[in-house]
């Protein structure tokens, strides 16, 4: 059998032993029992627009494609949806916003499909997607079973759950709540300047326009957005660094302090850096990008040699943001 090509946002080349497309929670099933059988283990892709491919991936990739956006309820406040994990998240953002539904108007613009959504607990401008999850349908990959697991079975915290430590999961669908009286969040910095008014689909605008001065747009430049997390902390390692770096961009969690990994790299002088065909992105230098590269591993030498010098120069540690999937 020949090996397949894997499409991702980085734009740089993988191959596959066996690609299997899923469009139902029955394929899904049936995808997971045939590896079973045969005692491989199914490696999982989405949108694999945050995650770092290597050369070669082996046995099956199932790439989830099933769609539908079903409303399990409505009571005038409540509204409580279910969403296939293979539906793009960016559709489901303006489903919300076309039907009164507020919430994820913060996350607008995010590239990738609904089911990556919780594994990455993805998040922006204020707003974390684990605020609105109440369940996570899945097959199990040891049993090909499905279950249905709670936001928290689901151990979420920041840029972080259970799915990225307990990789045993093929998410097939999210079950999401949201509450029409909540008000909208914009105190993060930069979305009350941009803001025309107070309402999911003014908020919504702003973080578009945001994102577009900020951002490279993946189908035209090869990118996973933020390469780093946002590291935390300690409030006194915090103050030790506000004296070499007086304007030091910080916010308080219940944690310790969450710095700007964006200020770290750029005071480090890595805006528009370019080595082994991986570039710093000029506008935001949480991003690298594809400036000729066909290797994941290009990318994991640039983020390595940004880290051990952020480490060098602050003594703080970044952690990497997407996934890593093959070998080389």
């Amino acid at each position: 059998m020949m090996p397949e090509l894997l499409s991702n946002t980085l734009g740089v080349r993988c191959e596959a032993d066996r690609v299997a497309v899923i469009r139902s929670v029955a394929d899904a099933q049936d995808v997971v029992r045939n590896a079973l059988e045969r005692g491989q283990r199914v490696q999982l892709l989405g949108g694999a627009s945050n995650v770092v491919l290597l050369p070669r991936i082996r046995g099956t990739v199932a790439v989830v494609r099933n769609r539908g956006i079903e409303r399990l309820s409505d009571e005038g406040r409540w509204v409580a949806v279910r969403v296939a994990a293979g539906e793009v998240w960016e559709t489901f953002v303006q489903w919300c916003l076309h039907n009164d539904v507020p919430g994820p108007e913060n996350l607008t613009l995010i590239p990738g499909s609904v089911g990556a959504a919780p594994i990455q607990n993805i998040g922006a401008y204020g707003v974390e997607v684990s605020a609105f999850i109440e369940t996570v349908e899945a097959v199990d990959l040891d049993s090909g079973e499905l279950i249905e697991l709670s936001a928290a079975d689901c151990a979420f915290s920041y840029r972080h759950s259970r799915f990225k430590e307990d990789a045993n999961f093929l998410i097939t669908a999210v079950r999401m709540r949201f509450d029409r009286e909540r008000a909208p969040s914009t105190s993060y910095p930069g979305v009350a300047a941009d803001l025309a008014d107070h309402t999911p689909q003014g908020v919504a605008d702003a973080v578009r326009s945001i994102r577009r001065s900020k951002l490279p747009d993946p189908q035209f430049i090869g990118n996973v957005g933020s390469f780093f997390k946002n590291p935390v902390v300690s409030r006194e390692d915090a103050a030790k660094l506000a004296g070499s770096i007086p304007d030091l961009v910080t916010y308080d969690t219940a944690q310790g302090c969450k710095l700007a990994a964006a200020q770290l790299i750029d005071r480090a002088g890595w805006r528009g850096v370019r080595r082994y065909g991986v570039s710093v992105w000029d506008n935001q230098p949480l991003v690298l990008v594809n400036d000729g590269a066909d290797s994941g591993e290009q990318f994991l030498r640039m983020a390595q040699d940004i880290r051990a010098d952020i480490h060098h120069r602050f003594g703080v540690v970044l952690e990497r943001e997407p996934v890593v999937m093959g070998e080389t």
